[in-house]
């Protein structure tokens, strides 16, 4: 079906004439048969699997659900007796099942609210963006269009863009930041000194933050001054409101996690599950002529399956925990993507930018395609300097 094209009194079409965006092509979506998109399927999540498996305790619980049923299975008491028995495997379902499904749920529901609240925070920016770039408020008031113009500068509009794309990357940076509530951070010397110096860098990141919200502020001053009404004035502060709300709830979402007890409780008993329930893998394989069994190599196999059904949830559990972590997490957990949640807004952005052409010129003062220093000040030398740390800094940690 084809849609009609709107055309002007000249006979103009007009989509065409004031739409300056990216050009739009038609879906490219190649049909495939349903063998061949189950086997796509199937290969993409046994490597999902794979990649969320890959990790130090996941290799240690599967030494230890091998080595205790090889342990229980040969060993023999005093008496010549082996220790194996039948086991209920209620215990596990209490003490690590259930709450790794509540944990799991709990870190489900943080990556909704992270993304419910991002929606927020691009949305009140762009508003505001627009009504420093759109709003026609001089329009019609006891001033002539000329003289409001003339009492408002004419990179007005450049500034609040800057300001925008400063605090976007701010905040992205500041969401990106490595955890620092894992045990590790509060148990052991080390741990507390890299605690420290993410949180220093955090507060800094927030100072600036809350430097560009002020800057943003005054450039609404500068409206009011040019005659920006009182009553659009105030639409405008309530978007600040918003943004600053949306703001704060995103840090608290980055800084503070799941219970720390629910967490260790389940590592724990993960790797103690395949030691307690070595005498039922004992008794499952059979332990001597008279006792029937599956045999060791299957029960092997049966404890190594029952770890990794564990471990796995744990490891998603994990990853999940900090919503917007960037990465191989984001393939396998759905964890935000921040540049695709922002690319929009730093596109509108640029349109606005001083001297596009340097910007292009000048990589390093470029974030997603906005340079957001504009100056060759300290500050900007600061946050180069800055993000050169990140970059190093960012590394794979162990989950605790």
């Amino acid at each position: 079906m084809m849609i009609p094209k709107e055309k002007d009194a000249g006979g103009t079409n007009m989509v065409h004439r004031t739409f300056t965006g990216p050009k739009f092509t038609p879906w490219r979506v190649r049909h495939v048969g349903p063998v061949y998109r189950f086997a796509l399927d199937t290969y993409a999540s046994f490597k999902s699997v794979w990649r969320i498996l890959t990790s130090v305790q996941t290799a240690f619980v599967a030494f230890l659900s091998i080595a205790s049923p090889c342990f229980f299975y040969w060993y023999r008491e005093g008496d010549g007796n082996a220790l194996s028995f039948d086991m209920n495997w209620s215990l596990i379902s209490i003490a690590v099942l259930f709450p790794l499904t509540m944990s799991v749920t709990s870190a489900f529901d943080r990556r909704e609210q992270a993304i419910a609240v991002l929606a927020t925070f691009k949305a009140n920016l762009t508003s505001i963006y627009f009504a420093h770039k759109d709003w026609d408020w001089d329009q019609g008031g006891a001033k002539s269009r000329a003289g409001n113009l003339n009492t408002l500068r004419h990179d007005h509009i450049s500034d609040v863009s800057h300001q925008i794309a400063t605090l976007v990357k701010m905040t992205i940076r500041l969401l990106r930041a490595p955890i620092i509530s894992k045990a590790r951070h509060r148990f052991t010397a080390r741990g507390r000194a890299e605690s420290a110096r993410v949180s220093s860098q955090m507060t800094a990141l927030d100072t600036r933050i809350h430097v560009s919200i002020g800057i943003l502020s005054k450039l609404v001053e500068e409206l009011k001054d040019a005659g920006l009404p009182g009553n659009e004035a105030s639409r405008i502060r309530q978007y600040f409101t918003a943004v600053v709300v949306s703001y704060e709830h995103l840090r608290s979402l980055k800084s503070y996690r799941t219970p720390q007890g629910i967490r260790t409780f389940a590592r724990v008993f993960i790797m103690l599950t395949p030691i307690v329930m070595g005498p039922y893998y004992a008794y499952l394989a059979g332990t001597d002529d008279t006792t029937e069994g599956v045999g060791l190599p299957f029960t092997c196999f049966f404890s190594l399956l029952a770890s990794m059904s564990m471990q796995g949830l744990f490891a998603i559990r994990v990853k999940m925990e900090d919503p917007f972590s960037d990465g191989a997490e984001q393939a396998v957990t759905d964890t935000v993507d921040l540049k695709e949640q922002f690319a929009s807004l730093f596109y509108i952005l640029r349109q606005t930018m001083i001297n596009p052409a340097a910007i292009a010129a000048a990589p390093a003062d470029v974030v997603e395609g906005v340079a957001v220093c504009r100056y060759d000040t300290p500050v900007c030398k600061e946050e180069e300097a800055d993000e050169d740390d990140d970059e190093d800094e960012d590394e794979d940690e162990e989950e605790e």
